[in-house]
C-alpha cells in the first residue's frame, strides 16, 4: 500500500473544512436573509421569483422578480465547492486552483452582504409606462425598508472563511511538501 504524504493529508483536511464552511453558506438558502420590522424573506425567496398569497383578495401577488446577483452568490459557492473537490482529487495543490477557489468564495461572501441592494421588487404593470426616475425611486424606497438578517451575515462569514481556508490549503501543502523533500 502506498504511503500518503503528510502534505497531501494537510491539503485535504483544509479543503474539507472549506467544503464544510461552503455547505453551511449554501444552506443559508433556506434561512431568513432579508427582513423588515414585520416581514422576513428566505434566501430562495429573494433570489428566485416569489409570489405570495393575499387572503383578503384571494389572489397571489408578485413580490420579487428573479435577482441574478442574489442567485449568483449561491452559484459561486457551488463553483467553489467544485474547485475544492478538484483540489482534493489532485495530488499536488496548484496555486491557480487555490486562488480561483478563494476568489469564488470571497465574491460569494460579498454578494451575500449585498442582498438588500440586489433585491428586485416587482414593478406593477401600471408603473411600467411611467418615467424611469419614478420607477427607480419606487425600487429604492422598497430596498430602503429592508435590512440584512442573521442568515446573510452567517453566509458571508462562512463563505469568506471558506475562501481563506482554501488559500491556506495551498500554503500548508507548500510548507509540508518542502519539509518532505
Amino acid at each position: 500500500m502506498a504511503k500518503v504524504k503528510k502534505s497531501t493529508v494537510c491539503k485535504n483536511v483544509c479543503l474539507s473544512v472549506a467544503i464544510a464552511l461552503a455547505l453551511a453558506a449554501f444552506c443559508m438558502l433556506f434561512v431568513t436573509m432579508v427582513e423588515t420590522e414585520d416581514r422576513s424573506f428566505k434566501g430562495y425567496q429573494i433570489a428566485m421569483s416569489y409570489h405570495e398569497y393575499d387572503p383578503s383578495l384571494s389572489i397571489y401577488t408578485h413580490v420579487w422578480d428573479f435577482s441574478f446577483f442574489n442567485f449568483s452568490a449561491y452559484m459561486l459557492v457551488l463553483l467553489g465547492i467544485i474547485c475544492c473537490v478538484a483540489g482534493i482529487a489532485n495530488k499536488k495543490q496548484g496555486l491557480v486552483l487555490a486562488v480561483l477557489t478563494m476568489l469564488l468564495f470571497v465574491s460569494a461572501g460579498v454578494l451575500f452582504l449585498c442582498q438588500t441592494g440586489n433585491l428586485q421588487p416587482h414593478i406593477p404593470d401600471s408603473m411600467k409606462n411611467s418615467d424611469k426616475e419614478v420607477i427607480n425611486q419606487y425600487i429604492s424606497s422598497i430596498r430602503d425598508n429592508y435590512q440584512l438578517a442573521t442568515g446573510a451575515i452567517v453566509a458571508a462569514a462562512c463563505s469568506i472563511s471558506a475562501g481563506l481556508v482554501a488559500l491556506l490549503s495551498k500554503i500548508t501543502w507548500q510548507v509540508a511538501h518542502a519539509k518532505e523533500e
